[in-house]
């Protein structure tokens, strides 16, 4: 549906959730070569809603191998 015929809400809950797709180690040379300093990258997994001693292991393992399938980047200008 064109944003243009959706109410304002409805709008902000089709945005595109992924718009492009980058491997952590090609965002971060991106990153470098625009003058930016990383300071904080994390990747972490998508399905966080269950909670159980299994799923915690799962998660930290995941997080600590950077397999997650997302990525959170803080940088600063150098």
């Amino acid at each position: 549906m064109p944003v243009g015929l959706m109410r304002a809400a409805d709008a902000l809950r089709y945005v595109p959730a992924h718009l492009y797709y980058f491997k952590r180690d090609q965002l971060l040379a991106l990153l470098r070569r625009a003058g930016f300093e990383p300071v904080f990258v994390r990747t972490y997994g998508r399905w966080r809603s269950r909670r159980g001693p299994a799923r915690r292991a799962y998660d930290a393992a995941r997080d600590a191998l950077c397999l997650g399938n997302k990525i959170r980047v803080i940088a600063r200008k150098r």
